[in-house]
């Protein structure tokens, strides 16, 4: 019966826990962070969303700000790598097009995002992140 505890509690503190807008793992408190997709640049042509994904590692309840000009870009989030991969916006999940888009990070796993005006999508204005606990 010990043993059981003491693995249930080990298993507990192997868990994120969502509380309040925070993560908790292993008794840490980690604070969502908001990161602005193409940084000071925002989302637009001929940005290396690649290099960016890759240097900024996003985690479960952070916040993916996208700032665009409305009248040019969307924000379309996709379903599949392959929907990405060919810049297929015929099942799109959401489309988003106010200019200025929050998007949490509800869970682990990849995210598609692109742009489905014109080929811009085509023309790398897109972002795959990797969401991790």
């Amino acid at each position: 019966m010990i043993f059981q505890l003491a693995a249930a509690a080990a298993a507990c503190l192997l868990l994120a826990t969502v509380f309040h807008g925070d993560v908790m793992v292993q008794g840490a408190v980690i604070e969502p962070k908001r990161l602005v997709v193409g940084d000071e640049a925002g989302w637009t042509l001929g940005f290396d969303y690649s290099a960016w994904a890759a240097a900024n590692p996003v985690r479960v309840s952070d916040i993916l700000v996208f700032k665009y000009d409305n009248t040019s870009h969307t924000v379309t989030s996709l379903n599949t790598k392959e929907e990405f991969d060919s810049c297929d916006f015929t099942t799109p999940k959401k489309n988003r097009a106010s200019g200025f888009s929050n998007v949490v990070m509800a869970e682990v796993g990849p995210r598609y995002y692109a742009c489905s005006i014109g080929l811009h999508c085509q023309n790398g204005m897109k972002l795959m992140v990797d969401v991790q606990a």
